[in-house]
């Protein structure tokens, strides 16, 4: 049976085929969980995931599948997620429902850090997928398809986030480059404890048992230490500090630490080591992190990006 919504809207909506390597997916994860239900979960969030990743891929619109929470096998198991992943945008929700039903459930896991939510129904008698319509934002539980909008403006909405994002990274390096002077970092001083505003001991923000890699420029010590000290007959001196790093993203602020270590040895050149970790008890980086080494010019000399689950 097709709901009264789904009827009176099925030419607003965006019909999908779901392909034979959609249903193949959707049953290797369902199969990987033992619980029925949570099997079921899993496979219909799958299938629309895949379904808003193939009308990405017509609209020009690049996604990352693989770095999506909904791919990954442990956090499909302990949570409810579907998720995409748009590079360079954020994560957009793909919420599945059945053709009988006139309202979409969405968990609380998934209120926060997402760009969007798109609801989708998965008829798989028909091997069929509609995309219905989206939101920009939601705080319950319950979503009314009568609430939906069009897919046309998730587009707009889309291609507007992307716009300012290409802004904010813009203007973020420019301003980055004419404040080179203003913040730069004596880290020579470090090695005589002198360490500017702001630079902490890196237990002050992160806790001991989280300091797993994340993002990272070249090699540094397992067992950090946080004032100068002389280790070996190389005598080598390594120092480590941390900076909390507040991010402006698209739908919300989100905090990271920046650790920089130096070691230095009276024979050999200086090491830097560069690290992003993840702040305010959030298990992982924003999506698409960028973590970008300048010049004195402001030319980008190295840069790295945050990939799936980095924490």
């Amino acid at each position: 049976m097709v709901s009264r919504f789904v009827q009176e809207n099925d030419g607003l909506a965006v019909p999908l085929p779901i392909t034979q390597a959609a249903h193949t997916t959707a049953s290797r994860f369902a199969q990987a969980q033992i619980d029925s239900a949570k099997a079921a979960t899993v496979r219909l969030n799958t299938l629309a995931v895949e379904a808003v990743n193939s009308y990405c891929q017509m609209m020009g619109i690049p996604a990352d599948l693989a770095g999506s929470d909904s791919w990954n096998p442990l956090l499909q198991t302990v949570s409810n997620v579907a998720d995409l992943v748009l590079p360079g945008i954020g994560r957009l929700e793909c919420r599945p429902v059945q053709p009988d039903q006139t309202a979409c459930y969405v968990p609380p896991e998934v209120w926060d850090l997402r760009v969007g939510y798109v609801v989708v129904a998965i008829d798989e008698a028909a091997s069929t997928a509609r995309l219905l319509g989206f939101v920009p934002a939601i705080a319950t539980e319950e979503l009314p398809l009568a609430q939906l909008q069009p897919m046309e403006t998730c587009l707009d909405h889309l291609y507007a986030l992307q716009q300012q994002s290409d802004l904010n990274f813009s203007s973020s390096l420019n301003l980055a480059a004419e404040n080179l002077s203003a913040a730069a970092v004596n880290l020579r001083q470090w090695l005589s404890a002198s360490f500017e505003a702001g630079w902490l001991a890196v237990d002050d923000l992160l806790a001991p048992g989280g300091l797993s890699p994340a993002m990272d420029f070249r090699g540094v010590l397992e067992n950090p230490v946080e004032a100068p000290t002389m280790a070996g007959e190389a005598n080598t001196i390594t120092v480590r500090r941390a900076k909390l790093v507040h991010l402006v993203l698209p739908v919300v602020t989100q905090q990271v630490v920046l650790v920089v270590e130096m070691q230095t040895t009276a024979l050999q050149p200086s090491e830097i080591g560069v690290r992003v970790y993840p702040a305010s008890g959030k298990p992982y980086l924003p999506a698409d992190l960028e973590l970008a080494i300048l010049e004195p010019g402001g030319e980008v000399f190295l840069q790295a990006q945050s990939r799936q689950a980095d924490s």
